[in-house]
């Protein structure tokens, strides 16, 4: 999400063949909140929903579009706008979504420091964790065979690595005194990367960033 003035924010999802882009931006003033683009033309090729939802993602065959309102998750038909289904039940903001590579798993992280993971075609939550700090989760990620999920957490500056089929807490690590905000998976599974201060530097900090790759283990 960036900011793009007062009480103006955007968000954006593109679909894996880089055909189209999937942006919401709160605050503009026009009836349809989710508008889809074709990147190459730069055309607009279909607007719906009545409200900014505060995550989206695509999944992997590039059709449907999920979007996250306060606690309910929506799936919608990317290139015609109709909405394919709802879950409901996540009893927190939503404030990020990915789809596991195989499209069956979304994994939702919550603003209040959670993480939750559904079953799209029983449209269920079957994993739930609350790592009970209060603090916002970034942009989940899916080991690419979709076993693993990692995600880190702004407030404590810790990344958090969680098996999916066990539902349990593998390891988690501090990695920055100014919050973790993004991981991601190397392709081959093997390595997790994170941004970091090396949990030394204190504000005002310098200006340089660093970055941590893990060994992952299961």
């Amino acid at each position: 999400m960036i900011s793009l003035g007062k009480e103006v924010y955007a968000i954006h999802a593109f679909s894996p063949d880089s055909r189209y882009v999937a942006e919401s931006i709160a605050g503009r003033h026009d009836f349809r909140k989710i508008h889809v683009v074709e990147l190459a033309t730069g055309k607009q090729v279909n607007a719906f929903g009545r409200s900014a939802p505060s995550s989206m993602a695509i999944s992997p065959d590039g059709l449907t579009l999920a979007t996250g309102y306060w606690d309910v998750i929506i799936l919608w038909d990317m290139l015609t706008g109709k909405k394919l289904g709802a879950m409901s039940g996540a009893g927190q903001n939503l404030a990020g979504l990915s789809f596991s590579r195989d499209g069956k798993l979304i994994a939702a992280g919550t603003g209040a420091g959670g993480l939750q993971i559904w079953d799209v075609s029983l449209r269920s939550k079957v994993v739930s964790i609350d790592i009970g700090y209060g603090a916002g989760v970034s942009q989940p990620a899916f080991s690419p065979d979709g076993r693993l999920v990692a995600f880190g957490v702004y407030g404590t500056g810790t990344a958090w690595l969680i098996d999916v089929p066990r539902g349990k807490i593998i390891d988690h690590r501090k990695v920055s005194d100014l919050g973790c905000g993004s991981v991601a998976f190397s392709p081959d599974g093997r390595f997790l990367i994170t941004p970091s201060t090396g949990g030394l530097i204190k504000w005002p900090y310098d200006k340089g960033g660093t970055i941590r790759v893990f060994t992952v283990t299961q």
